[in-house]
């Protein structure tokens, strides 16, 4: 799919990474393919020479914390932090989140 803008950070180029479902949300796949695009530009040294992890925060719906997602982000060669925000059941706009400072585990 042709692309958008490509951004420079740190004399490193991010090209537009877009998609979509018809009907809108995010599913697992969707977050695993992000998350390798990003993982590709180098951008996040990922626990190289003593830096930090990555963090990202998303909110913990279903579709989105599903097997493929949750062991994407922790396997030891492109590790994140990830930190799940449980939404309200009033709305989709209040969440609820709470921290861990060794981010998710399942796999």
């Amino acid at each position: 799919m042709p692309g958008g803008p490509i951004c420079a950070i740190d004399g490193i180029d991010i090209p537009t990474h877009f998609t979509h479902l018809p009907h809108g949300g995010v599913t697992a796949d969707m977050l695993v393919e992000t998350f390798k695009c990003l993982d590709s530009t180098g951008i996040f040294p990922c626990g190289a020479g003593g830096q930090p992890n990555p963090e990202m925060i998303c909110d913990g719906r279903d579709s989105r914390m599903k097997l493929p997602f949750l062991c994407y982000v922790n396997d030891e060669a492109h590790e994140w932090n990830t930190n799940a925000g449980v939404p309200y059941s009033s709305g989709i706009h209040s969440q609820k989140m709470r921290f861990s400072a060794h981010g998710t585990s399942c796999c």
